[in-house]
């Protein structure tokens, strides 16, 4: 049973009771007992729904803004690269034999 799964039945079990107790329901389920607290009271969602192809668009405002930028690199030829999210940390040694270089100068 995944995390979602354990909080849903959690949250089935705690609306079962006369008297909701989160912390021995949390330990029962296996989860933490704030999760399960906020998750019951509407607070939070589930992971999958903020990960969800939706939550990820940009509003009207970023993408004009975006098309902007690639428009003014694209006249003034300058490339754009598009690096996977998380990759920056695996550039950084470049960055800094390159600059380090620059610095003595």
């Amino acid at each position: 049973m995944d995390h979602d799964a354990r909080i849903e039945a959690a949250i089935a079990d705690l609306e079962s009771q006369d008297r909701q107790i989160f912390a021995a329901t949390a330990r029962r389920w296996k989860v933490t007992r704030e999760t399960l607290s906020k998750r019951f009271r509407g607070e939070t969602g589930p992971n999958r729904d903020t990960t969800s192809y939706a939550r990820r668009q940009l509003t009207d405002v970023q993408e004009q803004a975006l098309i902007k930028h690639i428009n003014y690199a694209d006249q003034n030829r300058i490339p754009l690269s598009v690096l996977p999210p998380h990759f920056m940390h695996q550039l950084q040694p470049l960055d800094v034999g390159l600059f380090s270089s620059l610095s003595t100068y």
